[in-house]
């Protein structure tokens, strides 16, 4: 059975939770659901303005560009968690 649109939104900002994101939940005059750092702290916004299924894909959206930003910047502690390439 596939799982509502209500559900997967949820399920989906508990990913963005688990990936040290913080999330709010706020009208945004029709703005897109976005992801910025503040104060260091990568932060998810979602427009309760919208509908469950448009959320829903501007989450995936907003999520899919953190990860497509993090790959292409590393934070500072990954950086300094990698080993030293081998001679």
């Amino acid at each position: 059975m596939e799982e509502n649109i209500v559900n997967r939104l949820r399920n989906r900002l508990a990913d963005a939770r688990s990936l040290g994101l913080n999330v709010r939940l706020e009208p945004l005059d029709n703005q897109s659901a976005t992801w910025c750092e503040i104060a260091g702290i990568p932060t998810l916004f979602v427009d309760l303005s919208q509908p469950a299924g448009e959320q829903l894909q501007q989450v995936d959206d907003a999520l899919q560009s953190f990860h497509q930003d993090r790959a292409s910047f590393p934070i500072q502690s990954d950086i300094e968690n990698r080993s030293p390439r081998a001679a």
